[in-house]
């Protein structure tokens, strides 16, 4: 039989392999119907091709700044996550999405701050920004199964303004604050205050000379006691701490001079007691972490240790049980220059530092933290998985230890990206490529048709890899594949070549050796004439820092590396595709280039006993060439495809013809105003019935081989796919073939895509 091989589009530096499209990043939007390029009308006969639904992992991202725990097994976090509210619900075991709604008309909308007087009862703030870009202020309320948008007034004058903080003494009464800027650029803080559903604006004092000031946060021990803390500046001061007390009808300034530096957070127990929490500037300006204790008359300050080694430190929240049980929680900077969370803990004498987990990711803040006991405590904020990508972060701690707790993803997407597909059946596909992980970066991904839909399969990576992809895959039945690729281990810049096999039950990671003195490998196609006879090519690294070609076999039990040529004075040398109609023959092709660069396309032949280079002729006026797969449906019968480069700099399809003697070059179409496009896969079940797959310009390109000429198909791109690509294509038959790749969609996030062509 014959299946495709792709070397996909590996995230690998220095590939040669599909480097006319290195520059695409592919991925998928929902399932839809496009067309194909207008400058290559589809004549390939057939159906047609019809995109298939196929599932993609998801992983959360956003951050979230404030949440309240009313009780040990409810909880409420909300944030943000790419301009639109973000909400999730703990039940004591796991965290769910309740996404709050966006008001109607604004174009993005943001939380800032919850309070739960009751587990059926909850209250967020924010603001959402209009069609016109002004900031308004946003309340929204949960009644315990969705959460509905309440109308919230604007301060008079206000060209922007956004609701901060907000405590409800009960479901029926809560207060807000917040900051809203005027026509003239003037900051001023003001309140809201709920009683029942409706909202009223209240006046919110200033120290005397005032020029800009701003409310944080609030907390209300009662209807007729809060305090709220934010900052103010003047002529004299910038930064100061502004304390304001309600009493129940009115605002009053506290002591402002009792605090400050920035104020971030308060905790009322009583009337007569609160802690509040921030940082300060330092002789090195550098913020370092402060607590202060209300007594209902004077602001102390009070100690806290800061974690070693920390340049810089802030809290950013704290809860308060009773005058002698807080926690507050923030974060700090290393010598590193990198964030790491941090919590303290008030006995009502001294705090003392706890360590959270840090999630073993990048950056780590926590915003907001919730304690309905002595004993628990639940911490949210964000963590960087890389300097682009935030992910929401629970933290909960029972008794003395915190404990990172997985977030229920959300409707944000994480990268997938399929390299290669075999198909034994009409009704049974494999494909394979790579994911994203937030705490593994990427490793394998395996999907597998029943001939009604796609689902995962799991499959390991190998031990210590911290990145792992699949890029070349053969099934000669359903209960049997072998898949080849790479992986990184930790601290580790260099890939290592492996294996998977599956025996119809489990994918089981296999060992394959690397060649003497090889520095890094790698696997990219595989070919299996039996379930115990498969061939593996890709390269590797030599001892004089050159990548040369690799071919690996497996006899059922153990992977063995062979002996392979490289073209004479090449100073690289890739085997991408593989294709072996029998034990004791095989097709491998792929790139190589000499001290010029220019790239050359390769092929070489196993007869059982030993590897040999084939001469590949190059098209008319091309200034490179590569072949990426190859297919073999007899010893004296193959096609392989890739691209050429012409004069202009534009990649074209190159398709190739093995007859037994030799190679020659066929006519692909020309895809003028494609820009540039190639093959990337190539399946034959028959001599006379081959289809390959690849790109045209930002579009997938799909074209067949009727024994006489290749003729352009009809294959649709995802709707909202910005560019797509195939990567490999399997034809059990000359009626059926499925193709793989990926997608990208208009948020630059990689997808699997799989179409089917039914003639």
């Amino acid at each position: 039989m014959s299946t495709s091989h792709s070397a996909g589009w590996s995230r690998r530096s220095g590939r040669l392999v599909a480097s006319a499209v290195g520059a695409i990043v592919f991925v998928v939007g929902p399932v839809g119907v496009a067309t194909a390029p207008a400058s290559a009308a589809p004549s390939g006969g057939g159906s047609g091709w019809s995109i298939e639904a196929t599932p993609n992992h998801m992983e959360p991202t956003g951050a979230l700044s404030s949440d309240s725990c009313p009780t040990t097994t409810m909880c409420m976090a909300v944030g943000s996550d790419a301009n639109e509210p973000l909400a999730k619900l703990h039940d004591g075991t796991i965290w769910t999405d309740v996404s709050p709604p966006i008001p109607a008309g604004a174009t993005a909308s943001t939380l800032n701050g919850v309070s739960c007087p009751s587990d059926m009862a909850c209250t967020a703030v924010g603001s959402d920004t209009s069609s016109s870009g002004a900031d308004l202020p946003l309340a929204e309320v949960w009644g315990g199964t969705a959460w509905t948008v309440q109308n919230t007034p604007n301060p008079a004058g206000a060209t922007t303004s956004s609701l901060s903080s907000v405590s409800c003494a009960s479901p029926a009464v809560c207060v807000a604050v917040g900051g809203y800027t005027d026509s003239s650029g003037v900051s001023s803080s003001f309140a809201e205050l709920r009683t029942g559903t409706a909202w009223t604006i209240q006046a919110t004092p200033n120290p005397t000379g005032t020029t800009a000031s701003s409310l944080f946060d609030v907390s209300c021990s009662s209807g007729r006691a809060c305090m709220a803390l934010g900052n103010f500046s003047d002529g004299a001061v910038t930064n100061a701490t502004l304390a304001e007390v309600w009493n129940g009808k009115t605002w009053t300034i506290d002591d402002p001079s009792s605090t400050n530096g920035q104020v971030d957070a308060v905790s009322c127990t009583s009337a007569t007691h609160c802690i509040a929490v921030g940082s300060r500037g330092t002789q090195l300006h550098l913020p370092a972490a402060f607590a202060e204790v209300w007594n209902g008359t004077t602001w102390t300050k009070q100690p806290i240790p800061s974690p070693p080694p920390s340049l810089l430190t802030t809290l950013t929240s704290v809860s308060c049980l009773s005058a002698t049980s807080c926690t507050a929680v923030g974060y700090y900077g290393d010598m590193a220059q990198t964030f790491a969370a941090f919590t303290e803990t008030w006995n009502g004498t001294a705090w003392t530092m706890q360590t959270p987990s840090n999630f073993n990711l990048g950056e780590v803040t926590l915003y907001g933290v919730s304690c309905p006991s002595a004993s628990t405590c639940t911490a949210v904020g964000n963590a960087y998985v890389n300097p682009l990508v935030e992910v929401p972060l629970a933290e909960v701690r029972t008794g003395l230890a915190w404990v990172v707790q997985k977030l229920h993803d959300p409707k944000g997407v994480a990268n997938n990206s399929l390299a290669a597909v075999s198909c034994p059946s009409a009704t049974a596909c494999t494909a394979v490529g790579e994911r994203f992980r937030s705490s593994a970066k990427y490793i394998a991904l395996v999907e597998v048709w029943n001939g009604t839909t796609w689902t995962f399969q799991s499959a390991p990576n190998p031990s210590g890899a911290i990145y792992g992809a699949l890029d070349g895959l053969s099934c000669p039945s359903s209960t049997d594949c072998t898949a080849v690729g790479y992986y990184y281990t930790n601290g580790s810049q260099n890939p290592t070549a492996f294996a998977e096999g599956w025996n119809g039950k489990t994918w089981t990671v296999q060992t394959t050796p690397n060649p003497t003195g090889a520095d890094n490998s790698s696997l990219t196609g595989v070919s299996c004439s039996s379930s115990a006879t498969c061939t593996a090519v890709g390269d590797y690294v030599n001892g004089s820092g050159n990548y040369v070609s690799l071919a690996e076999t497996w006899n059922g039990t153990t992977w063995t590396a062979q002996s392979t040529p490289n073209p004479t004075g090449a100073t690289v040398s890739y085997l991408t595709g593989v294709s072996c109609p029998s034990a004791t023959d095989c097709t491998a092709v792929g790139t190589y280039a000499k001290s010029s660069g220019r790239r050359v396309a390769l092929a070489e032949a196993w007869n059982g006993t030993t590897w040999t280079i084939e001469s590949i002729p190059n098209s008319a006026g091309a200034k490179s060439s590569s072949l990426a797969g190859v297919s073999c449906p007899s010893a004296t019968a193959c096609t392989a495809v890739g691209s050429y480069t012409k004069i202009s700099g534009k990649s074209a399809p190159l398709a190739e013809m093995w007859d037994g003697t030799s190679w020659k070059t066929q006519t692909t179409p020309d895809l003028r105003g494609a820009g540039s496009s190639g093959l990337a896969g190539v399946s034959c079940p028959s001599t006379t019935a081959c289809s390959a797959v690849g790109y045209a310009g930002s579009d997938v390109l799909a074209e067949r081989w009727n024994g006489t000429e290749w003729r352009v198909q009809a294959t649709p791109d995802p709707t909202g796919a910005i560019m797509s690509a195939f990567a490999g294509v399997s034809c059990p038959s000359e009626t059926a073939c499925t193709a793989a790749g990926t997608a990208t969609n208009g948020s630059v996030i990689d997808q699997t895509l799989v179409e089917a062509e039914n003639s």
